[in-house]
């Protein structure tokens, strides 16, 4: 039997997506963190959702491991689950207020 019922999974991550969602629908500051190239930007809330569902994820399972798009892959290692996150996608179209992006945890 597995040690982690699905449900619980499913519970963390709804949790975890509508908690980064309500920074992301609330914020104005579109201040851009860096550029991985340069037309590629990262916003300063990319990283502040990712490092919200990260904290949600490793407070409930310390041992998984999360691969994010902006800040990569923390507890490299041996980890049974992994857990993949791209909670803004479409950064600019959101730093230029364009409705056109998504918000979302795979």
């Amino acid at each position: 039997m597995n040690r982690y019922p699905k449900k619980e999974f499913l519970d963390t991550a709804l949790f975890a997506a509508e908690s980064a969602s309500r920074l992301i629908q609330k914020t104005s500051n579109r201040l851009v963190k860096t550029y991985k190239s340069k037309t590629d930007l990262v916003t300063e809330t990319d990283i502040a959702s990712e490092e919200i569902i990260s904290k949600i994820i490793k407070s409930e399972y310390s041992d998984h491991s999360i691969l994010a798009e902006e800040s990569g892959m923390n507890q490299i290692g041996r980890a049974e689950y992994i857990w993949v996150i791209d909670p803004l996608d479409g950064t600019t179209n959101f730093f230029h207020n364009y409705p056109s992006y998504v918000f979302r945890l795979l």
